[in-house]
């Protein structure tokens, strides 16, 4: 089927079908009607054709097709999910609107290959496998592990990791609450409920907050180059009440007022110290300590501070993330796809772009997907055609959260996931589908701020990019969509073709996708 089931959703179809007097004319000659599409073929056969005997891979009522095996063979190509029904279109009934229909329903199939085979190995040379991202090696600092086993961080990725929240004023920075835990307390709430959401409750970030401002004793302009004196300072002065007993680490909120230090180009980002070396100042042991740099609390352009303080949550989880060994950064790199890629709204004319999700393969590395939602596909799956139901990655649960396809001849994964406009995700309401990205498990190097970096250019090594359906033209400004990530958005009745497979959309309801791969 091309672009069928959304012409199948505003269009009756009565039951069983008609001969043109053309078409009957065509096949009184001896000819066999080729047509160009399926609207085409369904002005004369609004049921689509099949071969005898044909069975429909979905379990939605369908009309009545007609069984032709030349005319079916004539116009196979348009068979795209190789049932042996072409151009097949809903029943609906003369009382039944189009809104009215059913969410789109599939039996649950088993997954028809043993998921072990992909979780793709961790392709990095053999010197780097075990180093999680950012440990340096010779020299060079590495990307995380992109494959199995996942290397994690400095922080847990299953149970939870123990955190403490302060907030820090100099003498020329504005207190704006009396009380830290009035603005912390929201954000980490945030945080802890995300945490359980994406991890399905197998992990959470548990808070301490520090409910008095740390106040050092000098003016921020009057700050040094060295993240580990600003480090003693803050817990020098940190409440002796607070113990830091099994924490892992110590995240630091500035008040707002940064001024430029006068001797130094230190920009306030802090990163020192982890469980495994140590930072201390007599017996306060922080775990890592971490701060954000200075662009965090000003105007950058449409960007506002007060947009960047309300998502501090966001920008918070993103840094979590990043010690716990994942890459983040892609696929597209700084579009609204993920907190991965942009951690704060992104405008976009009268609204502005964002979510909070994170891509399903890193949800898989982290072992936050079961084994039992992903749907894993080999190549030799693809002889007879596989077909699944995907479950929006912003839904909770679902069967199937996603497509794998591990093609043996090609050195990267196919991944397949489904996304909507709800909870953790803020898009315009048509904004919907799926979003299909190509991933390299053997990335060595990742290029995460480059100044020209505009997202999905295959330039700057990412571990992950999107793929966009077979009609759009490739055209490198693509590759700054931004807040007009939409573009890699596949739809309804659309598909795209990378290493002999071919993968659509053939159905969208409102919380599920029904998605076929076949060889192309």
């Amino acid at each position: 089927m091309k672009k069928l089931l959304a012409l199948a959703f505003v269009t009756l179809v009565v039951a069983g079908c008609s001969e043109s007097g053309d078409i009957a004319n065509t096949r009184e000659s001896g000819a066999v009607a080729n047509f160009s599409s399926c609207e085409e073929l369904n002005r004369e056969y609004n049921g689509g054709v099949a071969l005898p005997g044909a069975q429909n891979v979905g379990s939605l009522p369908l009309a009545e097709w007609t069984e032709d095996q030349a005319i079916y063979e004539a116009n196979s190509d348009l068979d795209e999910d190789r049932d042996g029904i072409a151009c097949e279109l809903l029943q609906i009934t003369s009382d039944q609107s189009p809104s009215q229909l059913p969410e789109p329903e599939w039996a649950l199939e088993s997954s028809p290959s043993n998921v072990d085979l992909c979780k793709v190995p961790d392709g990095r040379p053999q010197n780097l496998q075990g180093y999680p991202r950012g440990a340096e090696v010779d020299g060079q600092i590495v990307a995380g592990g992109v494959g199995f086993p996942f290397t994690p961080g400095i922080f847990p990725i299953k149970g939870e990791a123990r955190l403490v929240a302060a907030m820090v004023s100099f003498e020329d920075t504005h207190e704006f609450v009396e009380n830290p835990a009035d603005f912390l307390g929201p954000q980490t709430e945030k945080i802890t409920e995300w945490s359980r959401f994406w991890s399905q409750g197998q992990f959470t970030y548990e808070w301490e907050i520090v409910d008095t401002w740390i106040r050092i004793p000098m003016n921020s302009f009057d700050t040094t180059d060295k993240g580990e004196y600003l480090a003693e300072m803050i817990l020098e002065n940190f409440p002796t009440s607070i113990s830091f007993d099994g924490i892992d680490g110590t995240f630091i909120y500035w008040a707002p007022g940064l001024q430029d230090p006068i001797n130094s180009g230190h920009d306030f980002a802090i990163r020192v110290g982890s469980n495994e070396n140590a930072f201390t100042v007599g017996e306060k042991r922080p775990g890592l300590l971490w701060a954000p740099s200075k662009w965090h609390f000003e105007d950058s352009g449409r960007l506002k501070f007060a947009i960047k303080q309300e998502y501090t949550w966001s920008y918070w989880i993103h840094e979590l993330l990043h010690e716990q060994g994942l890459n983040l950064h892609a696929p597209g790199n700084g579009w609204a796809t993920g907190l991965g890629q942009n951690q704060y709204p992104v405008p976009s004319g009268r609204s502005n772009k964002y979510s909070a999700a994170i891509p399903a393969w890193e949800l898989f590395v982290l072992g936050w997907l079961r084994d039992e939602q992903v749907h894993c596909v080999t190549s030799k799956d693809l002889k007879s055609g596989v077909s699944v139901g995907l479950t929006p990655l912003e839904i909770e649960g679902g069967d199937r959260k996603i497509l794998v396809l591990n093609l043996e001849e090609e050195d990267e994964v196919l991944v397949v996931e489904s996304r909507r406009p709800v909870g953790y995700t803020e898009w315009d309401e048509d904004e919907s589908g799926l979003l299909v990205y190509k991933v390299d498990p053997s990335l060595v190097t990742q290029d995460d701020h480059s100044p020209n970096d505009c997202g999905n250019d295959p330039t700057y090594p990412k571990w992950a990019y999107y793929l966009f359906a077979d009609e759009v033209e490739i055209d490198p400004g693509l590759w700054c969509a931004g807040a007009d990530f939409e573009i890699a958005l596949l739809k309804e009745g659309e598909s795209i073709t990378f290493g002999g497979a071919v993968i659509s959309l053939k159905q969208s309801g409102t919380a599920l996708d029904l998605v076929t791969v076949r060889r192309g």
